[in-house]
């Protein structure tokens, strides 16, 4: 297992991190692939989730597509920085009928 730099450092008992990377490799863009320290993943029971981009030209295409079609996320509402916390307990209690917005 492979994690970035401090991934676990920061996670609390029952806690979770996620990891990102890309076809690439050992070698993601962060720059760094070090070991993970499983015995401060198990010890905290922290909960690891993976997720894989695609290649740039991958994205590239995708922001092609997006542009052409003028798909756009549907916004639920839009908060500012300092009501950050309403926003998170809207997005917790699953009323959200879209994205939520924080801006600063």
């Amino acid at each position: 297992m492979r994690l970035a730099a401090g991934a676990t450092e920061g996670c609390v008992p029952d806690g979770a991190t996620e990891t990102l990377s890309t076809r690439r490799y050992p070698h993601p863009p962060s720059g760094g692939d070090p070991s993970a320290q499983l015995n401060r993943v198990f010890y905290r029971q922290i909960s690891v989730l993976g997720s894989t981009m695609g290649t740039r030209a991958e994205l590239e295409r995708l922001m092609a597509l997006v542009h052409a079609s003028g798909l756009r996320p549907l916004i639920d509402r839009t908060y500012p920085l300092a009501e950050a916390r309403a926003a998170l307990s809207r997005m917790a209690a699953g009323e959200q009928q879209g994205k939520i917005v924080l801006v600063p």
